[in-house]
């Protein structure tokens, strides 16, 4: 009893647990420690804004996250998000866990013509903007970060 009257001032009484508490300190033993519990995935939304240049052609737009795009996947409806001419915005909400993490973005124009694209990801406050989006692999839109 004299322990509990001694080390019962640290813990407030009001506060959940406290008996618990108390019972530790007067057994003179640690609480448990919790186990730490698996990291939760962020849930965030991917916009992609992207304009033609000098583009007056429709062109497909292609998404991979987390992997590389093909180098001819405007042939390959996994990675196909869309068809436009002259601008194209496109959303999607994604669950990303803590690590390093990639979203890959083109447009199947080649040659003279281009495309402006800006990607961003508001919860995070990421966007960053590109000024020559093709369909080759050295002008795909590539935006990397940590979670």
């Amino acid at each position: 009893m004299e322990k509990l009257r001694q080390y019962a001032w640290v813990l407030p009484i009001a506060c959940a647990g406290a008996a618990v508490g108390i019972y530790y300190l007067v057994k003179g033993a640690r609480p448990p420690v919790p186990k730490p519990r698996p990291p939760r995935p962020e849930v965030a939304t991917i916009v992609i804004e992207s304009r033609a240049v000098n583009d007056p052609w429709y062109r497909y737009h292609g998404l991979a996250v987390d992997k590389d795009l093909p180098p001819a996947w405007w042939k390959d409806e996994r990675y196909i998000i869309g068809c436009s001419r002259g601008y194209f915005e496109y959303k999607r909400r994604i669950r990303l866990t803590p690590g390093r993490h990639k979203i890959v973005y083109s447009v199947s124009a080649s040659g003279s013509y281009y495309w402006e694209a800006t990607i961003r990801i508001p919860e995070l406050g990421i966007s960053k903007t590109f000024p020559r989006v093709q369909r080759y692999t050295h002008t795909y839109a590539v935006l990397e970060f940590e979670v």
